[in-house]
């Protein structure tokens, strides 16, 4: 969960979404059982309706398309999920020797990278995490991630089970972390943190610890990032004419949204490429879905307005599931 988003509940499931005046925007696929995608997004269209909103749905798989579609909407692809079979991923190569490089020059200059498996309440390693964070988001207007991230690093039951890569310098300094929660059979990237100066390199060096780890004990997939319009920002296959124009649009912002680097960045690790789709309603709201999209993902400013009051907070430091379940109920009698 997020604190800055809302959940409508129909048919046995849900989706999350958030409101920008006249515009809510859902994020990812409904929730819910086998074939209910079709009956909660058509509850949730006329739940809108009745408050006069317009809807938009940013990072849709695939697999919900039809179901949008039968309900009129359209559907622009907007990215890619990058996915890492751990099984299948080696430092061996031409086509990996930059990253193989990069792991040499981290491990030469005497950094440290340590895979974590969840954190104790209270540790030492918290308070390092958290000192970190704090300085990272002071630097920066707004955090993004709507779609793909939490917006956390714990104060939730399902925390407990997230992995943190952490990276020291030759004094042991904590320098940089990575932060992948579980997402059924796989973990996802949710936080990337770094401080100071580092050498080149040290984010794929983590990435390869990672994928090493979940190798070792067998999980299937690992996601790397969702890359905005990464069909289009590389050079995997041949652009069509209003590809290339989007390509020329997208960057002249390449200073604001930096998608070329997020896609080469990922290309690194030959994943496999899952599109996410922009789901709206008449072609001419396209333009507001996008901007309102734009604006939830804090890439760009939100209008002003009421702010979300969240029912649910998370806790402000690691908590065992255990813990945070005997919490609420105590609070729920009091």
């Amino acid at each position: 969960m997020r604190e800055d988003k809302a959940f409508h509940f129909a048919h046995g499931g849900f989706l999350a979404y958030r409101t920008l005046r006249e515009t809510a925007v859902a994020s990812g696929d409904p929730v819910g059982p086998p074939g209910s995608a079709a009956a909660i997004v058509g509850d949730f269209a006329d739940f809108a309706a009745s408050r006069g909103w317009d809807v938009v749905f940013t990072a849709v798989s695939p697999r919900c398309l039809d179901d949008f579609r039968a309900l009129g909407f359209r559907t622009l692809c907007i990215g890619e999920e990058a996915m890492v079979r751990p099984s299948e991923f080696s430092l061996e190569g031409r086509a990996i020797r930059k990253v193989r490089q990069s792991v040499a020059r981290v491990e030469r200059r005497g950094w440290r990278v340590d895979v974590v498996d969840g954190l104790l309440p209270g540790g030492p390693l918290g308070a390092e995490l958290d000192a970190l964070e704090r300085a990272w988001c002071g630097r920066r207007p707004r955090l993004q991630g709507f779609a793909m991230c939490l917006g956390r690093l714990w104060g939730a039951p399902e925390d407990a089970g997230a992995v943190y890569v952490v990276a020291r310098r030759p004094d042991g300094t904590l320098s940089a972390f990575l932060r992948f929660v579980r997402c059924g059979e796989g973990l996802s990237l949710d936080v990337m943190r770094r401080s100071g100066e580092a050498p080149n390199g040290l984010y794929e060096s983590m990435i390869v610890a990672m994928l090493k780890w979940a190798r070792a004990r067998g999980i299937d997939a690992v996601s790397l990032n969702f890359a905005g319009f990464s069909h289009v920002m590389s050079d995997r296959h041949e652009l069509t004419r209003s590809e290339r124009l989007l390509r020329f649009a997208l960057t002249q912002a390449h200073g604001r949204f930096q998608l070329e680097r997020l896609a080469r960045f990922n290309e690194k690790f030959n994943p496999t490429w899952r599109p996410r789709y922009l789901v709206y309603g008449a072609r001419t709201y396209l333009p507001l879905a996008a901007l309102r999209v734009l604006q939830a993902e804090a890439y760009l400013r939100p209008p002003r307005g009421r702010a979300l009051t969240p029912r649910w907070r998370p806790f402000p430091y690691p908590v065992e599931p255990s813990t945070r379940l005997s919490q609420r109920q105590a609070s729920q009698e009091g």
